[in-house]
């Protein structure tokens, strides 16, 4: 816990952390490698649901590859964070799972990765309510469940988070960022990550027009549903912290973009994959240095 910056936040996020220790069998030197097993396990994950939504779709498998160059993939593969676990569990709920007891799986596993995944079985429950199908119903609140016992556990074992995530002014954490961009030092190189970085920003921004003219009224399917209840927490999201960096934010609200992005290949439409693409490129940019290392060692 004294390696932790925010204890009672990362505990929550238990369920990577405790498949790489259920798989090393609790042994502290096979963790690190059975942690790296499970990130890379969940970008397979990721890349087959996505494959099976674009051939729901209409389109080639191949497309699953586009899941490698979500901001959650990016950043996760280079700095082994949870993000992409849950951009992989959402992409296996889009598929809609017939089967009820994988999709409560799925939706507690995504509870247990990250808070936003408790988005999803609000998601989920409000698409049920509304379609009227109360063993759907059931199924998100069984999810909730051991989510909720774990956020009762670590509550009571860990000091009270410090950290204001949201706002009631919608916008008001990227707004301000964008009025306040960051300065970085002279040369072309900081030039041209301050211009992707507002590029970034202003993508971000343009995903919420998208989100209104492409995704439409919620009640028209379960990922409208999920798209619109996951645009309105980022809308609210106001910590400066969140909105630093394309790494943080990128990651972390990739579900966001990425529902977004999926209303626009459901329409044929690029103009809802953009921001997604913008925001994943200026996320790449951070692979830099260990692109070029990689090649380095390849040439000596």
């Amino acid at each position: 816990m004294p390696y932790l910056d925010d204890p009672r936040v990362r505990y929550r996020r238990i369920l990577v952390p405790a498949l790489a220790y259920s798989f090393a069998l609790g042994n502290a030197s096979w963790t690190p490698f059975a942690y790296v097993s499970v990130v890379l396990g969940f970008v397979f994950l990721g890349v087959f649901a996505t494959a099976r939504l674009f051939v729901a779709n209409g389109l080639s498998t191949l497309h699953g590859l586009w899941f490698l160059l979500l901001p959650a993939t990016l950043t996760s593969v280079d700095r082994m964070t949870v993000d992409v676990a849950l951009a992989a569990l959402l992409a296996v709920w889009l598929l809609r799972p017939g089967v009820l007891w994988l999709r409560c799986i799925v939706l507690m596993a995504a509870a247990l990765t990250r808070e936003t995944g408790l988005l999803l079985i609000a998601a989920e429950l409000v698409w049920a309510v509304w379609r009227r199908h109360p063993k759907d119903a059931v199924v998100a609140l069984l999810a909730a469940v051991p989510t909720a016992g774990w956020y009762v556990f670590v509550a009571g074992h860990t000091p009270t988070s410090p950290a204001m995530w949201m706002s009631w002014i919608p916008l008001q954490g990227l707004l301000s960022k964008m009025a306040q961009p960051q300065v970085l030092a002279a040369g072309l190189g900081p030039l041209i990550v301050q211009v992707l970085d507002f590029a970034a920003l202003c993508a971000a921004l343009a995903a919420f027009v998208c989100m209104v003219r492409y995704v439409g009224a919620p009640w028209r399917s379960a990922a409208a549903v999920a798209t619109w209840i996951f645009g309105l927490q980022t809308a609210m999201i106001s910590l400066p912290d969140a909105w630093s960096e394309t790494y943080a934010y990128g990651r972390s609200i990739t579900p966001c973009w990425a529902l977004v992005a999926f209303a626009g290949v459901q329409q044929r439409t690029w103009m809802a994959v953009m921001p997604l693409l913008v925001i994943s490129l200026r996320t790449g940019l951070q692979w830099n240095s260990q692109i070029k290392g990689v090649l380095l060692w390849i040439l000596k």
